[in-house]
């Protein structure tokens, strides 16, 4: 199970950022990241909404590596009978 610092450490690279740029550009000192890492930590939730959006992802999933969907089972479904139109009318 991925950790948040593991989490917050592979969405930095995804967006092919820097720690130090996400520190600066949140506004929590530069060792801050390394340190949730170290101890385990969270940030506080003003600094995790501002990583969350600097980031572009939920702050659940930021947090959890979850995200929350109430209506998941229902775009599931309509995307299947979508598909299913979809396959009806290519014949």
């Amino acid at each position: 199970m991925e950790l948040f610092a593991e989490r917050l450490e592979r969405l930095i690279k995804e967006k092919k950022l820097t720690q130090i740029a996400v520190a600066d550009s949140v506004g929590i000192r530069r060792p801050t990241i390394s340190d949730w890492k170290k101890n385990g930590s969270y940030p506080t939730a003003d600094v995790a909404v501002k990583i969350a959006k600097l980031l572009n992802v939920s702050v659940e999933y930021l947090i959890t590596g979850e995200e929350y969907c109430p209506l998941a089972e229902e775009v599931r479904q309509l995307k299947d009978k979508l598909n299913q139109i979809s396959l009806i009318a290519k014949l």
